[in-house]
Order: structure tokens, then sequence, then C-alpha cells
């Protein structure tokens, strides 16, 4: 085995990270047969997962400054011998006692240039120490706490050097031609353009037509991070999650623009300059290349369907989350943990806010100041608003509308009555009605709209009525939502649980016993001992992903 064994590590570990192994090979063979003197430790790393070194030890102080041995001391003990680390390995302290001995790992690199010391800080049981960047070898500087005299055979039997391997133990067969024959096409894409839908037109601050340009959408950059736009852009914007414009630039042969907050930004090309393919990428990035998805022309691989879609989200507070903390990466960085974001966050869809805590579907007929329904003339998230080039809409309304009826719950508005209507009404005023006038006016003036319906889970009047027998008015406001769907053959999933959906928290299936409803809640309320019964950050992971599969399906 030999070498070969600790190669293929090596190369195991690579390839698994999708990383360029072009240079790697030669690079750990020469380091291994210039390094490693006692091939049988380094096989036995391998075999069997660790190996420990036989210390030797001479009666002699250190240099913290420069590593290099001094003058012999009876309080001191220090290894002559450098001790190598093979590829893949931490190395550890055993059987050793802190409060008797300070022991000091002094780091050198492959040149055997001292590159500084750090200390064992474990008491009796395995401690893992965190070498210098770039360390090949070690030797270990042992003292006494109370500066007694310290012989080596003390140090020996006191300190043991154990090295870890850890990564994958079990050795590979495969040669290292058999692995490059596997994997030489694998390299790291670093073009931040690949798997974005080209559009047509150019963008500045608004898509707008021409046959001259081209762009990406929304594609994800970091605060203070330099982008190359290869071979040169027309203009960059580059916007917030919450779509306010960050920075931009906007003239001929752009080449780079840093990041002035994390965000993502729209990048126009010029298509009269003959390009047959475009790069955008960090400043530094290494195996940056083309693909034919990214040339110029309307031969474009979707890598996903969903990708720089328009979304509408209409909904109240399950969807406008009620939990606290917030997405840490990617365009949706900072919002809430929420379905749609993450959803967005996944497939690169954009994501067009028309939801709210306290949201209706239906707008009273005597509102008095309430505005907070999608039906309520005049405002920025009016249905009406949403906008012509949209690709899919959802709704997922109706706590509130039932909260409207019942005087209350989840501390919501409840001014003004909504009742639930009929299937045949036409007015904004009633439940039914607010569904015949949306869906109506989506599919006469949304007509490549993907429309969903999202059957509420969560129609009780209080807390309290989470029950195995829900009262009939919650069992028909979720009938009515599955009746519109049927209605105008629109696909709906039903989060109170069905053949086809899993249930989720506050659901209203009378089917489920009330044990595992109550068990439901504990595990996915926001505040289950405080009673706020809102979906927690756990449940919108979960149920994000059923939407986003109910979303490939309308």
């Amino acid at each position: 085995m030999k070498f070969d064994a600790i190669i293929s590590i090596k190369l195991y570990i690579k390839y698994n990270l999708i990383t360029s192994l072009s240079n790697d090979i030669d690079t750990v063979k020469a380091d291994l047969e210039e390094s490693v003197d006692d091939s049988t430790f380094a096989d036995t790393i391998f075999e069997n997962g660790s190996a420990n070194y036989a210390l030797v030890y001479t009666n002699n102080t250190i240099n913290s400054n420069t590593g290099e041995i001094g003058a012999e001391s009876p309080k001191r003990t220090v290894t002559p011998a450098m001790y190598f680390i093979p590829v893949g390995c931490d190395i550890y302290v055993k059987t050793y006692d802190y409060t008797v001995y300070t022991c000091n790992v002094y780091c050198y690199s492959k040149s055997k240039d001292f590159l500084g010391r750090v200390q064992a800080q474990n008491i009796f049981a395995l401690s893992n120490i965190p070498v210098v960047s770039g360390t090949k070898y070690v030797r270990f500087f042992v003292i006494r706490k109370d500066d007694g005299n310290l012989t080596p055979q003390d140090a020996a039997s006191a300190i043991t050097f154990e090295c870890v391997y850890n990564g994958r133990v079990s050795v590979l067969d495969d040669k290292i031609a058999v692995l490059q024959e596997k994997t030489g096409s694998i390299v790291v894409n670093n073009n931040l353009l690949y798997g974005f839908n080209l559009n047509d037109g150019y963008y500045d601050t608004r898509q707008n037509s021409s046959d001259a340009y081209k762009y990406f959408a929304k594609v994800p950059v970091t605060n203070g991070k330099t982008y190359i736009a290869y071979p040169r852009a027309r203009m960059v914007y580059i916007y917030n999650a919450n779509g306010t414009l960050i920075n931009y630039l906007n003239q001929q042969n752009i080449t780079q623009i840093t990041a002035e907050g994390d965000g993502f930004a729209y990048v126009t090309y010029y298509t009269a300059d003959g390009l047959d393919s475009v790069l955008f990428y960090e400043e530094g990035a290494e195996n940056v290349y083309s693909r034919d998805s990214l040339a110029l022309s309307d031969n474009i691989i979707k890598t996903d369907m969903l990708t720089s879609k328009k979304w509408a989200v209409l909904g109240d507070s399950f969807t406008a989350g009620a939990d606290t903390g917030t997405i840490q990466g990617g365009a949706y960085a900072g919002q809430k943990i929420v379905y749609p974001y993450l959803i967005g966050n996944r497939t690169g869809i954009n994501v067009l806010s028309f939801f709210a805590g306290g949201r209706t579907l239906a707008y009273p007929e005597v509102p008095g100041d309430f505005i907070n329904s999608v039906t309520c003339p005049g405002q920025t998230y009016y249905y009406q608003n949403i906008p012509s080039d949209v690709d899919y809409v959802t709704i997922y309304l109706g706590i509130n509308d039932h909260h409207h009826l019942t005087g209350g719950g989840d501390s919501e508005d409840p001014t003004g009555v909504i009742d639930l209507g009929t299937i045949t009404d036409n007015t904004t005023a009633t439940y039914y009605g607010a569904w015949n006038v949306v869906i109506g006016w989506l599919i006469a003036n949304r007509p490549n709209a993907h429309i969903g319906i999202i059957v509420s889970n969560g129609i009780t009047s209080t807390p309290s009525q989470e029950s195995a027998h829900p009262t009939a008015e919650q069992s028909l406001w979720r009938k009515a939502q599955i009746d519109i769907a049927e209605k105008y053959g629109i696909p709906y999933i039903d989060l109170n649980g069905d053949a086809r959906t899993r249930a989720m928290i506050r659901t209203s299936n009378p089917n489920i016993p009330d044990t595992i409803k109550q068990k439901m809640i504990e595990n996915w309320a926001v505040d289950y001992v405080g009673g706020n019964y809102h979906p927690n950050n756990a449940a919108h992971e979960f149920e994000s992903y059923i939407i986003e599969a109910f979303l490939r399906t309308i």
C-alpha cells in the first residue's frame, strides 16, 4: 500500500468536494516521498484510523521565538526530532495531566521553517491540537508546572502523541490513473451566471424591451466583494433582499463592480459586441469558465424550472412568520425564516410579497379602519397589482377572514364582519365571493400564471379550539377553499392533511386525534407554553418543501 493508499485517500476527499485534481496528485506524492520517514506509521493511520508516535526526548530548552533547540536543562525536555503529520490527519495529546505538566507543540512547515507554537489544553482525555496553518512537522516541549526537574523518561511516560485521520479510514484500491480517468473533467465552475435564465432586453431599475441587450436577473452577491464581468457588461444594478437599490454602474465597458451590500445583481450584456459567451464571477475565483448554456442565444439550459420566475405570494401570518431569526445567506439573507424566502433561496425564484400578518382575502362591507385585505382597493398589496408577467400565484388566506366573523383570534384586527357567503357570491365582502372575484380576475387578466390554492390550516377562533372535532364553521371555511379549487379547476394542497399532503400545525382535519394535534403544536408552535401557536421556523422549513413540490406541479 505505502504511498498509494495515502494518495488515494487524498484524491477521494478532493473529488468528493468536486475540486480540480490536476495539480494535486504530483504535489501530494512529492510531499509524501520527501517527508515520511516512517511509512509503516503512515500505513497504520490509513488502515486503522490512528497511530501513535513513540516520542523521544532530551533535556534541552527550546527557543519560543525561533523554534531552535538550546542548552541542556534538567527542568526542561524537548523532542529533538520533528514528527510528521500525514495528509488528512489531526494530532492529539493523550495521557496528559495539565495539572502537572505544560505541553507546548512547536509547528514547522514542510521546509522546516518555524511557524509558531500552541499549547495542548486537555486534562486527561484526548485533546485536539490546533496546529498553525501550513504545519507539516511538530516538535514537543514539556515542563513541570512546579518547575521541578523532568527527565526524558518522565516526559515519554506522561505524553503520548496520536495522529488521527479525520476523514474516510478505509483504503481505496483505485489507482491514480483510474481516478484521473473518472474525474478528469470535474472542475469548479465559479461563473455565477450558470443556472440562471438569460432574459431578453436590459435591466436598469426595471425590465426593458430591446433586441440589442440580454440580462441575467438576481445573481447573488456579497457585501465588499468585487465581481468581474467578462468580457464586459453594459449595466449592473445591485439590490438588497428587500428590493432596495444598493449601487450600480450604467456605462460602456463595465469589467468589474464592488457590491456595497449583500443582495443580488441584475447584469446586462450588449449583444452587438458579438459575444458568444459571458462570465460574471468573484474576483480571484479559480476555474472560471463559460458553458453553452450561457451563450447569448435562445439555447438556454435551465437547471431549475423555477429559477428567475416571478411568484406572487398571497398570505397572512402563517406566511409572513411570527418567529424570531432570519435567513443567513443567499438572495433573501436578512428575511424571516418563512417558506416563500426559503424556497426562493433554494430555487432562485423571485418572491413577490403580498403577505402580512392579519391579512384577509375578503374585504368587509363595513370595514371601518381595516385595510389589510388583498381585495382592498388602493393598497400596494391589492390583488390587481400582481404584475402582468407573473409566473406563479399562490393564495393561502382564510384564518383572519374567519376571525372577522367570530370576533377575533391570533391577536389580529377583526374589524368589520366577513361572512362565509355562498359559492355563487360575486362580491369581495364574503369569503366565497372574494374567491370568485380574485380567481376570476386572475384567469381573465393573468392567463399565463400558474395558480395554486393552499388550503389554510389554523382556521380556529382561539387556540383552545384545537380539537379533533372542529366547529361546523371551521370545517365549512376549509371546505370553501376546496370548493373554489374544484369549481375553477385550480390545483390545491390542503395543509390540514389529506391523502396527498402532510398535515401541519393547527390542522382542522377532524380525523386526526387530539393527541397527535397536541404534539404537532408542541413541536411546531412559536411559543407553545406562552400560547403563540403560529408556525415556528422549523415548521416553515418543513412545509417549504411541501409547497415547493406543489409549485412544480401547477
